[in-house]
């Protein structure tokens, strides 16, 4: 008996738990044996670690990382790059099944000639039917061009599974704005800007995330004080944090004799420097909880870290 009959003839529900164990390859091929095997495979839902577009010379290849698995006692992982044609394609069938997700989505488009290619995803992302949804936990997005397709996008991403959001391209504050007000961006609990998108916008609209990696060109002392702020009096939890920063030389972003004024306990730096003009950390009392805010200040740069008080 030839294994096509052997595998015709097992239950349902095994054949089922076969597919849930099969890699994206082996369903691919799967796939293709039979219309059956077919709809057997889009029924069942697949999740994986990393999926994204990346521009990697001649061509835009799609990337897949698998979560690990384990045969004989041997942990497998499994990481490979999809290319050709169909690859949009490849990648808008991942998202047919309801229940299929990744748990890293991102889009590479830094090269200014992905610009094509991103306006035929985009096209053929808005041709899905209204409930089709990219399920993610994480969403990264940089492309070096206008960035006219992003807010569309994001809004096709599923809000209720969305937790991470990262941004690393060219947006005008009005567009920014928007993006920060989609219902992705605001369930989302962290947020991320790059160095490719300095945020201009008032630091009161960031308060809205428990962990925060800004590029700022300068935010005012003022601003980072309503930071600590805000951080000292909600209820995030422990490994909250906010990073405002510009690694650029010959950038200064923060005078910290004038944050230090902003205080309102006495400035106690937790640790020795040879320059205390140049680096600060201060130790901060959360109201109402046993944990403390440690803010690390240099000139160029602000961590606010929520920690256990042990």
């Amino acid at each position: 008996m030839s294994d096509a009959l052997y595998w015709e003839q097992l239950p349902p529900m095994f054949q089922r738990s076969v597919v849930k164990y099969l890699g994206l390859i082996d369903r691919s091929s799967l796939r293709k044996t039979s219309k059956s095997d077919k709809d057997l495979v889009d029924s069942v839902p697949i999740h994986l670690a990393e999926l994204g577009f990346v521009d990697s010379g001649p061509q835009i290849r799609l990337f897949v990382q698998e979560h690990p698995k384990i045969i004989d006692g041997i942990v497998h992982f499994s990481k490979f790059h999809i290319s050709g044609e169909e690859i949009i394609d490849e990648f808008l069938k991942l998202f047919e099944n309801p229940r299929s997700f990744v748990d890293f989505l991102y889009f590479d488009f830094e090269k200014v000639t992905s610009h094509q290619f991103l306006t035929e995803f985009y096209e053929k992302l808005m041709n899905q039917p209204e409930k089709y949804k990219l399920r993610t936990k994480k969403l990264y997005w940089t492309n070096r061009k206008p960035n006219e397709y992003l807010l569309d996008v994001l809004g096709r991403v599923d809000s209720k599974i969305l937790k991470g959001v990262e941004l690393n391209c060219q947006l005008m504050p009005e567009y920014l704005q928007k993006v920060l007000e989609t219902e992705q961006c605001k369930n989302a609990r962290s947020f991320s800007l790059g160095s490719f998108c300095v945020c201009t916008l008032p630091v009161t609209s960031l308060m809205n995330w428990d962990y925060l990696d800004i590029y700022v060109h300068r935010f005012t002392e003022e601003e980072i004080w309503e930071m600590i702020k805000n951080f000292r009096s909600t209820n995030r939890p422990v490994g909250a944090r906010f990073h405002f920063y510009n690694f650029l030389p010959v950038n200064r972003i923060i005078e910290i004799p004038v944050l230090l004024n902003l205080f309102d306990v006495p400035p106690v730096n937790v640790y020795e420097y040879d320059d205390r003009d140049k680096f600060h950390t201060q130790l901060f009392k959360l109201e109402n909880r046993n944990e403390v805010l440690r803010v690390e200040i240099t000139a160029q740069s602000v961590i606010g870290t929520i920690l256990a008080n042990n």
